[in-house]
């Protein structure tokens, strides 16, 4: 990418902005690139798009701070990101920082659309559908954890709320093609790779309170809606399966 910044020219070697779907993710990894060049400091950065506070930009990428709306103008052109980037960058920021699962699914669909005739995009068919359904995230998180050999009906039956077995099927088959789990010499599902997990996380979380919320009281035992499964992620998970498949 390049950028010009009041009389200085730099040449900045970092994806594009369409190869993010974590705008927190895209802020650090431009600032990191520009201050291998230059004497280039949060105060900076952030009096450049327009901030009072010398460190907010650092409260954004640490996830402490959100973006407004009414800033995001002046942010992208901090950036030097042009029409179509900076259409895609808004949406990008209200994809990340979306309260409810609508919403997010809302503007995914934008950053999708903007990016359709672009071939190295990141966001394919997979991806949009790996987000659409919290139930993938859980069943990646269930074979990170696990020695899973095929036997999904097992596997199904560790999800709270219940998922049918050719749903998890299908899950497993999704998270082969996008290359997160891969069988090692055993024949046991491995999880390659994670898979931008600060969108991942935050789609899952707000898709399992949504089904709470749409199938009844999260408190009674056997839906365990919001509780905290394995590495921190949300879901609902059988412990008494869970352990069966250990």
């Amino acid at each position: 990418m390049l950028h010009c910044h009041e009389n200085s020219l730099y040449y900045i070697y970092m994806k594009t902005i369409f190869e993010y779907l974590d705008y927190r993710l895209y802020l650090k990894d431009y600032y990191l690139e520009k201050k291998k060049m230059s004497k280039f400091s949060f105060r900076e950065f952030s009096k450049m798009a327009g901030f009072t506070s010398p460190v907010f930009i650092k409260l954004v990428i640490e996830g402490k701070s959100n973006v407004r709306k009414s800033s995001i103008g002046k942010l992208s052109q901090a950036l030097g990101l042009v029409k179509t980037e900076r259409y895609f960058f808004e949406n990008l920021v209200m994809f990340n920082q979306a309260k409810n699962i609508d919403e997010k699914m809302r503007f995914l669909e934008k950053l999708k659309k903007s990016t359709s005739t672009l071939k190295s995009y990141v966001l394919t068919d997979e991806h949009f559908e790996y987000f659409s359904q919290w139930y993938h995230a859980v069943v990646k998180e269930l074979l990170n954890e696990m020695e899973f050999k095929g036997d999904y009906t097992l596997l199904a039956g560790t999800i709270l709320p219940p998922v049918k077995v050719a749903e998890v099927e299908q899950s497993v088959q999704l998270l082969k093609r996008l290359g997160l789990v891969n069988e090692d010499e055993n024949g046991v599902l491995r999880v390659t790779r994670q898979f931008i997990s600060t969108a991942g996380i935050s789609m899952q979380a707000l898709a399992v309170k949504k089904r709470a919320t749409e199938n009844g009281a999260p408190g009674r035992r056997r839906h365990r809606f919001g509780a905290r499964g394995p590495a921190g992620h949300f879901g609902g998970f059988n412990r008494d399966f869970t352990r069966r498949l250990q």
